[in-house]
């Protein structure tokens, strides 16, 4: 081995999909930030339209997720960029109509709409990461991808407060601002070079719930495949829960209080901070995962995030103490991420690729939304965000160590298998 990582198949094209993946985040989250600092401010920490803002965002996902896996398998998954990202600028114009109007409930609906735009967005992107990257490149570029997602995420959650500053009486330039970004993610996109479907006889079907179920079934046929779309899920579910419990961290309480003394403009900075660590555990994974089986990273990332979401909740509430706990539980995310959706993309049959990522995307979403739920639920026990940090510890022990012991488990019987009878020609996906 001469440890020279592997090139990618379309570098060109793989460049240009990461650049639109970025203008993607960094629109969504600097939009979903300030709605949710928007209804905080309105209604304070006892309110449900934060919350309620993240059930709404993750709702298209449980619906259209896995119809959009579907379309990115019937069509060039290119073309199926190009239009989500076309549908983008429209959806920010109207999210203009609502801050210009200041109405909460049209701000929310909008956040619906961006939410089903990004739900056929995710099934044609992660895809075609794996048609430009090719399969020896791909937890490489997988870093990379969720490195330029997490800056993405730093740049337009910590740059939100202080654009709804700057702006003044006038909320609805930064949704123009975010409209203008898309369009420039559509000539992005325009640019990939558009490779042949992967099933263009295949007609796409809208029966999300019976869909999920017979997707679970089929990926329990491939050895490790369910565990690692249930462990990807889990981190979303308890990573929406983290994104709650850090902003009502600052939300007024009845009594005029805040659990951390900060302002929303540097709060806000703190937030995609962790977006920082996150990209650097990512990185240092995609470099890593070579020189050890993918599990051994994915443990270490869980226990990272045990650890620093426990800090985060029993250190005492400052706003450095409360940063740094995040920023561990950030950093391993990053450890834990990375291998788990390598494993999805090289595990998943090629003719269903998207079809898996639909199910695997409808999954983390099952996960949001629930986590969003579960927040409403639990509003009449003042469980306050350290609370909050602590249940994510103690549900990260209780799914994740089990799950992850299941893939290791079944990818070691898979191996073994496999170095019993290879057979001619047979997939062997790095493990």
């Amino acid at each position: 081995m001469t440890g020279r990582p592997p090139p990618l198949r379309d570098r060109r094209s793989f460049l240009l999909l990461n650049g639109t993946q970025f203008l993607t985040v960094f629109g969504d989250n600097a939009f979903k930030q300030g709605i949710v600092l928007y209804a905080l401010a309105v209604e304070g920490s006892r309110g449900h339209g934060a919350s309620l803002a993240q059930f709404l965002f993750s709702l298209p996902f449980l619906a259209f997720a896995l119809y959009a896996g579907d379309l990115a398998d019937r069509f060039p998954k290119r073309n199926v960029v190009v239009a989500a990202k076309v549908a983008e600028v429209v959806v920010m114009l109207l999210g203009a109509l609502a801050l210009a109007t200041r109405s909460l409930p049209l701000a929310l609906t909008v956040v619906f709409l961006m939410g089903t735009q990004s739900a056929f967005l995710g099934p044609a992107k992660y895809g075609a990461l794996a048609e430009y990257a090719g399969r020896p490149a791909l937890a490489r570029a997988n870093g990379w991808f969720q490195a330029a997602m997490m800056a993405g995420i730093l740049l337009g959650t910590g740059s939100t407060g202080f654009l709804l500053d700057g702006f003044g009486a006038h909320p609805e330039f930064l949704p123009l601002l975010l409209a203008a970004l898309a369009a420039l993610g559509v000539a992005l996109a325009l640019g990939m070079r558009r490779r042949p479907p992967a099933s263009p006889h295949r007609r796409p079907i809208l029966a999300p719930l019976r869909r999920l179920r017979r997707g679970l079934e089929r990926a329990g046929r491939v050895p490790g495949l369910r565990p690692a779309i249930l462990g990807h899920a889990l981190f979303w579910a308890v990573g929406s829960l983290a994104f709650l419990a850090w902003n009502e961290a600052i939300a007024v309480r009845p009594d005029g209080t805040r659990l951390v003394a900060a302002g929303r403009g540097w709060w806000s900075v703190g937030l995609a901070a962790q977006g920082v660590f996150m990209a650097l555990g990512a990185m240092a994974c995609g470099r890593l995962a070579l020189r050890r089986p993918l599990t051994t990273w994915v443990r270490l990332g869980l226990g990272l995030m045990v650890v620093g979401f426990a800090l985060a909740g029993l250190l005492p509430a400052h706003p450095v103490l409360v940063f740094a706990g995040t920023a561990v539980a950030s950093f391993g995310s990053g450890f834990y991420l990375i291998p788990l959706r390598t494993l999805i993309q090289g595990l998943a049959p090629p003719a269903r690729l998207g079809g898996t990522l639909g199910v695997s995307q409808m999954l983390d979403f099952v996960g949001i939304s629930g986590a969003a739920l579960a927040r409403m639920a639990l509003r009449p026990t003042a469980l306050e965000a350290q609370g909050l940090f602590l249940l994510i510890a103690v549900a990260l022990v209780a799914g994740g160590v089990p799950t992850v012991e299941r893939l290791a488990r079944a990818l070691n019987d898979a191996r073994s298998r496999d170095a019993a009878s290879p057979g001619p020609g047979a997939r062997r996906p790095r493990r």
